[in-house]
């Protein structure tokens, strides 16, 4: 009887499956448990690397694999593309964060108004320098106020109304009424995939012939938002048009004045360069 040739499994296609398997779940359970208030915000950051790491470790190990099951003829093939399969989510949302490092400037803190930004006051975040706004002035140049041939009171209201549908916890509101004509909102707006916290503060000022909207959103953590801060600005300046003409519906109805035709953003002039 001939001897049979033993066949040898690879340890590195195990390996790789093993590291796949966990990469997502780590990520999954910091981003549910700080969004449930069940791990700090200073834990996340890690398990968030912890995540990523393991799933480019499962990548790479499956690929060295397979190069040597292909070389040696090794039995864990299957094993090897397992683990590049469980961590491909995890390497999406990585290469994500890489093209969004790279594609959007260095800023953790944006606003519609870079020479008068709105103000926190129930929270703390250092003004932007010269060199952080040419930056933003730069990477986001379509970024601006919002104008609207309405009374401030309404546009305040609609203004709330969108925070709220939002599910952003508002922290502070001041009428335009109790503002001396400037209302102000503060409110704590979360990520989507890891919870982490960004402060906004809306500020609707009166005009001769309308109201002026500025929007100002910055990160807690981190000094690179990947564009989160102006996108969530932009989305939100663009949903507060449709509230206002009657576009988007919210849970509380729209006065019955009459609709201006036409909203557009507010040019700024660009703060001198340092």
């Amino acid at each position: 009887m001939a001897a049979r040739i033993p066949q040898h499994r690879s340890r590195s296609a195990r390996w790789a499956r093993r590291f796949g398997v966990v990469s997502l779940p780590v990520l999954v359970l910091a981003g549910l448990g700080h969004r449930f208030a069940l791990v700090p915000a200073e834990a996340v950051v890690p398990a968030v690397a912890l995540g990523y790491a393991l799933a480019l470790i499962a990548l790479a190990l499956a690929a060295f694999a397979l190069l040597r099951i292909w070389s040696t003829g090794d039995e864990g093939a299957g094993q090897a593309f397992a683990g590049f399969l469980f961590a491909a989510p995890a390497l999406v949302l990585f290469a994500m964060a890489m093209v969004a490092l790279f594609a959007y400037p260095q800023l953790n803190d944006i606003s519609t108004d870079l020479e008068d930004p709105p103000r926190f006051y129930t929270f703390t975040h250092a003004q932007m320098t010269p060199e952080e706004m040419q930056l933003q002035l730069a990477g986001y140049p379509g970024l601006a106020a919002r104008f609207y041939p309405l009374p401030t009171e309404r546009v305040f209201s609609a203004a709330e109304l969108l925070v709220k549908d939002r599910g952003w916890r508002i922290e502070e509101s001041l009428t335009p009424t109790a503002g001396e004509g400037i209302g102000s909102i503060e409110a704590v707006a979360k990520t989507l995939l890891f919870a982490f916290a960004d402060d906004v503060v809306i500020r609707v000022a009166p005009t001769i012939d309308g109201a002026i909207v500025d929007m100002r959103s910055a990160s807690r953590i981190g000094r690179h938002d990947f564009g989160q801060n102006a996108r969530r600005i932009r989305e939100f300046l663009r949903d507060l048009d449709g509230v206002l003409q009657g576009t988007i519906e919210l849970e509380e109805p729209a006065s019955e004045e009459e609709e201006p035709d036409t909203f557009g953003p507010i040019p700024r002039p660009e703060p001198p360069s340092s």
